[in-house]
C-alpha cells in the first residue's frame, strides 16, 4: 500500500519545521512515498529549502493563494498525491511517536479499502494549564485518549491524527471549504465533517491503537477568552454538521443547566462550562434563526 504524509499550513506557520524534524525521525515503511506540505497565504513564505533538506525525509512543497485549510488540502489532494494512494493527515504543529507512519502502514495493509483511521492526540502545553479551565478546552488542547474512541466509535479522529485512501476522498467530494481555519463562516471540524460523509459512504473507522501524536499548544491558546472564541466556531460547526446535531443540542442543554446550578456554588471549574456552553449554543442558534427568517 503506497501512502504520503499531507500538512497544509499557513504562510505565517514557524512551527512546521520542529513539526518537520520531528517526522524526520520516525522509523520509514515499506509503502512511504513521501511528504506533502500545501502552503497558502498572500506569497509564499516557508523556507522550503530547510524542509527539504531534512535527513531521509522527501518532502515536496507547494503553495496556493487559495484561503482556508479545506481548500488547500482538496488541491493538494487533487493535483499532488497519487492516485489509488492512502493520505495520512497531519498538522504543522506536531510531534510524532518513532513507529507513527509504521503502525498506519500495517494498519493499511491489514484493512485495506472500505476504512478511514486514526489514533489518538497529547498535547505539549507551553506553560501549565489552569486544571479548572482544562475541560473547557476543545479536544485539540486537552487530548483524546485510546479509551475515549473505544466508548465512543463514532467520535471522529482529529485532523492531526487520521488517514483515508484517495479516492475515498474524491468519492465523498473532498473537504467543505466551509469548514476549518480560513473558511468564510470560521466553522471549525473539517475533519469531522468529511468523516461524517465517508461514514454515509460504509467506510468504517479503524481506531490504530497506542499511535499518539503530540500537539504543541501555546499559552494563548490556553486562556477563557480563546476558548469562548473557539466556542462560537463550535456552534458554527454544530449547526452546520447535519450528524450529530440533535445529540449534541441535547447534550449541550443537559450540560447548561448541571454547570450553571453547579457554578452557584463557587465552582471555577464548572463556570468555565457553563459559559462555554452558553457561548457554543448561542452561536448555534444565531445561525438556526438566520437560516430561518
Amino acid at each position: 500500500m503506497k501512502f504520503v504524509v499531507l500538512i497544509a499550513c499557513h504562510s505565517s506557520s514557524e512551527s512546521i519545521y520542529s513539526t518537520v524534524k520531528s517526522l524526520s525521525s520516525v522509523h520509514i515503511p515499506a509503502g512511504f512515498d513521501r511528504v506533502i506540505v500545501i502552503e497558502n497565504g498572500d506569497k509564499p513564505a516557508l523556507d522550503t529549502s530547510i524542509l527539504s533538506a531534512v535527513d531521509k525525509m522527501p518532502i515536496s512543497c507547494y503553495f496556493t493563494k487559495q484561503k482556508g485549510k479545506s481548500t488547500a488540502l482538496n488541491i493538494a489532494i487533487e493535483a499532488y498525491v497519487p492516485d489509488d494512494y492512502f493520505i495520512i493527515f497531519t498538522d504543522d504543529d506536531i510531534r510524532f511517536n518513532p513507529n507513527w507512519l509504521i503502525k498506519y502502514a500495517k494498519a493499511f495493509e491489514r484493512e485495506g479499502r472500505g476504512h478511514f483511521f486514526g489514533s489518538s492526540l497529547g498535547v505539549d502545553y507551553e506553560e501549565t494549564v489552569d486544571q479548572a479551565l482544562l475541560a473547557s478546552l476543545p479536544p485539540s488542547a486537552r487530548g483524546v485518549d485510546d479509551s475515549t474512541y473505544r466508548k465512543r466509535p463514532d467520535r471522529a479522529f482529529l485532523g492531526c491524527n487520521w488517514a483515508s485512501h484517495k479516492d475515498d476522498l474524491m468519492k465523498a467530494g473532498l473537504f467543505n471549504p466551509n469548514f476549518g481555519p480560513g473558511s468564510k463562516t470560521g466553522a471549525t471540524g473539517q475533519e469531522a465533517e468529511m468523516q461524517d460523509r465517508l461514514r454515509k459512504l460504509n467506510l468504517k473507522p479503524v481506531l490504530i491503537e497506542e499511535n499518539l501524536v503530540w500537539h504543541y499548544v501555546p499559552l494563548e491558546k490556553c486562556t477563557i477568552e480563546w476558548a469562548m472564541q473557539r466556542a462560537e466556531r463550535t456552534g458554527l460547526e454544530r449547526f452546520r454538521r447535519k450528524k450529530g446535531r440533535g445529540k449534541w443540542f441535547f447534550f449541550n442543554i443537559v450540560n447548561i443547566l448541571i454547570s450553571g446550578v453547579r457554578s452557584i456554588f463557587g465552582s471555577k471549574k464548572e463556570k468555565y462550562r457553563f459559559v462555554i456552553s452558553v457561548i457554543a449554543m448561542k452561536s448555534f442558534f444565531a445561525q438556526l434563526f438566520k437560516y430561518n427568517r
